[in-house]
């Protein structure tokens, strides 16, 4: 065929589309401009989330504190049963502090801007539990001493 020339197209450097090198060499500096303050709202989940977790390790000790602070004349010495149920609160700790570190300090595998669902529901659900804890504890033990 004789005509294939007329269908072709061909790139050429006269493109109203193209960029020279100097056009290149200044391509990112006008979007060069003050240093932004850094967004503390991006945080907020992370400052929760260490709140949170200091709560649920604190509650259990502060239940074992509170009332030798508040009336140590009242209260028994402590048996073997007693020393035993300390040891076994020690452990369920140190897991619930493994645990929490699996769930909420690993780094997670996408880092996309997004709500992480389950670990937001199950902070949500340690909140209502330990809100219902300190209730419990306030109604009953408090009030009746």
């Amino acid at each position: 065929d004789d005509n294939w020339g007329e269908t072709t197209t061909a790139v050429t450097g006269t493109s109203d589309h193209s960029l020279s090198q100097e056009d290149l060499a200044g391509f990112g500096k006008e979007t060069e401009g003050p240093v932004e303050k850094l967004n503390c709202v991006r945080f907020l989940p992370l400052a929760l989330t260490l709140v949170l977790g200091l709560l649920v390790l604190v509650t259990p000790l502060s239940f074992l504190v509170l009332p030798q602070v508040m009336w140590p004349e009242r209260l028994q010495a402590c048996g073997t049963a007693c020393e035993g149920l300390f040891l076994s609160l020690a452990f369920k700790l140190l897991i619930l502090l493994l645990a929490g570190w699996a769930l909420f300090v690993r780094p997670a595998r996408a880092s996309l801007p997004r709500i992480a669902v389950f670990r937001a529901l199950l902070g949500l659900l340690t909140l209502l539990l330990l809100l219902s804890y300190w209730l419990f504890f306030g109604v009953r033990i408090l009030d009746s001493q």
